[in-house]
């Protein structure tokens, strides 16, 4: 184990996953407040379709995913905002739309499928150091989004009327947290893999949720949840030879099941 620890690729894989444990668990509690769990899975599904489109045309798969992203973001935006079809229906049509073309990207790319099907998986364990510079660009952007935007993202999400008479363009303002979620997905998911990146995106928050009330407190214990399975899973993975991001997807949904455990024996108190 001693000798795992001085290992180069070892350590790489540890620093991304804290990198991207940090960015993703901070906009967990933005998604599971503001209920845009499904709009999550929905974007990381685009995101797929972006690299599979990328891979077909021959432009930078990365690239290509990220632009797709933030190109339907404004589609979800008008189904919440009393569009003329609700927001859950949206979300379903893109959704399905965006699994079916990413087979279809994938079927007629020249490039070999198994080698498509792995660059969108993902691998934290495989990252390179521009990768890293780009996850610390992240962690380092979504912190400084919640610094000074926090308190207006979650006032104009629980109540929108109060926000508009006050000024605020509530349009604008969920455009612009719709925008940072994805293009955060669109960021990362060629790195840890779509299961992973919403995998905390969401577990996070509601593990943070079942244990305190505090708002800050929940974006702390968050950050902690993600950052110590990010890392336990990694060492786990390593050690038993499984695949990290299912290790660490695991670990986020039993130390879910423990923090309900948790929530019982305090109320039973």
């Amino acid at each position: 184990m001693e000798s795992l620890w001085n290992l180069p690729f070892f350590q790489d894989a540890l620093t991304a996953g804290v990198l991207l444990a940090i960015p993703c668990a901070i906009l967990s509690v933005y998604v599971v407040l503001n209920r845009l769990v499904f709009l999550t899975a929905t974007l990381g599904q685009c995101a797929v379709a972006g690299f599979g489109l990328g891979f077909l045309i021959g432009w930078q798969p990365s690239l290509v995913s990220l632009l797709l992203v933030l190109a339907v973001v404004p589609a979800f935006l008008r189904g919440g905002s009393g569009g003329t079809a609700p927001m859950d229906s949206v979300l379903g049509m893109l959704f399905v739309t965006a699994w079916a073309s990413s087979i279809l990207f994938i079927a007629g790319s020249a490039v070999g499928r198994e080698e498509v099907v792995n660059a969108i998986e993902g691998n934290v364990l495989t990252i390179s150091a521009g990768q890293r510079w780009l996850l610390a660009a992240l962690a380092v952007g979504v912190l400084l989004l919640h610094r000074f935007a926090s308190h207006d993202f979650l006032f104009v999400a629980f109540d929108p009327e109060m926000a508009a008479s006050l000024g605020y363009h509530v349009l604008l303002w969920r455009l612009f947290l719709y925008g940072a979620l994805g293009m955060s997905i669109g960021m990362t998911t060629r790195i840890g893999s779509i299961q992973l990146v919403f995998a905390l995106l969401v577990f996070p928050a509601m593990v943070a949720l079942r244990l305190s009330h505090d708002l800050r407190r929940i974006f702390m214990l968050a950050v902690g949840a993600a950052v110590a399975m990010s890392l336990l899973g990694v060492v786990l993975s390593f050690t038993l030879d499984v695949p990290t991001a299912s290790t660490i997807v695991v670990l986020l949904g039993l130390l879910f099941c423990a923090s309900l455990v948790v929530r019982r024996c305090r109320a039973r108190l």
